[in-house]
């Protein structure tokens, strides 16, 4: 029996996350009170007070992503800035990009859907600074070839021409008597 001369203290709201008695800042979201320095993004911890995108996990948690892990857990992020891809986008190389971030790899060329561009060892170039500095040249020309070529192999020799040089070459080293 409990004498007239107690008083029931009142219980102090706790943070859901640190277990520590809430202040006047508070943050009420995903059925739970945090402080806002507890509030953090599942995958970085940067607090996401101010904005959050929620994530169900496999134990069906419910729990609060910044939008740059949630974009990335989509799928969504820019290969070149890493940042959430919210608009249109171009995809190349198995890679994502912000239109404006889809660049050659040597120069500021921005390349649109419909442009082309070279591909030399999973990095992106325009035409010319992948013919200046990675393709092949023809054995009669000496011009860089970009598309088809034809290969002669010449004992300890491998020669590569475009296939109007060689038809050239090969018409020009007949003999006429």
């Amino acid at each position: 029996m409990t004498s007239g001369n107690e008083l029931s203290s009142p219980t102090v709201p706790t943070c859901s996350k640190c277990h520590q008695p809430l202040g006047n800042r508070l943050v009420r979201a995903l059925d739970g009170t945090f402080h806002p320095e507890c509030f953090t993004c599942l995958d970085c911890n940067a607090p996401v007070a101010a904005r959050f995108f929620p994530y169900q996990n496999e134990q069906e948690q419910t729990l609060p992503l910044c939008e740059r892990d949630y974009f990335r857990r989509l799928g969504l992020v820019c290969d070149n800035c890493q940042e959430a891809l919210r608009g249109p986008y171009i995809i190349a190389l198995d890679k994502k990009y912000h239109t404006d971030h889809f660049t050659c790899s040597a120069c500021s060329t921005v390349f649109g859907p419909e442009d082309s561009y070279y591909e030399h060892e999973g990095q992106v170039f325009c035409h010319f600074h992948y013919s200046t500095q990675f393709a092949v040249s023809c054995a009669g020309c000496q011009m860089a070839i970009l598309k088809q070529y034809v290969e002669i192999d010449r004992k300890d020799n491998v020669e590569h021409w475009h296939p109007e040089c060689y038809m050239i070459h090969k018409v020009n080293s007949f003999v006429f008597f």
